[in-house]
């Protein structure tokens, strides 16, 4: 099913946003409105449930990566409309950082995102990270 440009074009800008918050570290309390309370993030080969996983992957981040130095670019989006609210969101992602101890970090991955849309809010259940070779 097609997703109308409208709700697209939110989801990508809802998207981009998170990555700003990202790239700044923001808090956890920050993100939970946005994650489902089960959701599961597979990342690089590390699977995290929950929001304490979210929580355990972001605390994990703001140990290793230097303050500032991260930054995502999004694009090429796809969306598939499922049903109940479900959208599948597929894009690629650019990613540079910095480690506290100075190893420079420049990936491009695939995501795979499972959000559901209730009445133009978002909220992130299945969170699928894999690298591109």
């Amino acid at each position: 099913m097609k997703l109308s440009n409208r709700t697209q074009g939110q989801l990508e800008d809802w998207i981009k946003g998170l990555f700003r918050a990202f790239d700044r570290l923001e808090k956890d309390c920050f993100f939970m409105p946005f994650l489902d309370d089960d959701v599961y993030l597979s990342i690089h080969g590390q699977e995290y449930y929950g929001h304490e996983g979210f929580k355990q992957w972001m605390g994990e981040n703001r140990a290793f990566f230097s303050h500032g130095s991260l930054l995502h670019h999004s694009h090429s989006f796809s969306f598939d409309a499922l049903e109940n609210g479900l959208i599948q969101v597929s894009f690629l992602l650019e990613f540079k950082a910095e480690s506290k101890e100075g190893e420079r970090f420049e990936h491009q991955v695939s995501e795979q995102w499972l959000v559901r849309n209730i009445s133009g809010q978002f909220r992130i259940l299945s969170y699928q990270v894999t690298p591109l070779s």
